[in-house]
């Protein structure tokens, strides 16, 4: 499942693999990273969104077990990676919520809540086709 507003998007579905946390950069800043099957499109095709959590998130969710065929929840916004001709959609939460009674990870930034993004920054012509 995804919705898209205009703040940001969110998906909900079932963990395809366990997840991967490590650390990154010159700064060992840790990441988290897991794939969602977020539903079917019109033609039975199975969609996926890959997820990506930073810094105080990322550690958060490292601690909770979240492994394959977990039910999962998160919001952010969508960035786009081009790499050998090919076009890559990660969503970069600012909330994920695991539905295994373990817990939910907000993301603490700076300011002690989720990141805000301006409305009128979002182009909705610049997300995942299927997302549309």
């Amino acid at each position: 499942m995804w919705i898209n507003t205009k703040s940001g998007s969110v998906v909900a579905g079932n963990v395809t693999k366990d997840p991967e946390y490590k650390r990154v950069g010159n700064n060992n800043t840790p990441l988290f990273k897991l794939s969602i099957a977020i539903g079917e499109d019109d033609d039975g095709k199975k969609k996926y969104a890959d997820i990506a959590a930073w810094g105080r998130l990322a550690d958060k969710l490292s601690t909770l077990g979240i492994q394959k065929a977990d039910s999962i929840a998160a919001f952010g916004i969508w960035v786009k990676k081009d790499s050998n001709g090919k076009t890559y959609w990660t969503l970069k939460a600012d909330f994920v919520m695991a539905f295994n009674n373990r817990a939910v990870a907000p993301n603490e930034a700076s300011s002690g809540g989720a990141q805000e993004h301006d409305p009128d920054d979002m182009d909705f012509g610049d997300l995942p086709d299927f997302m549309k």
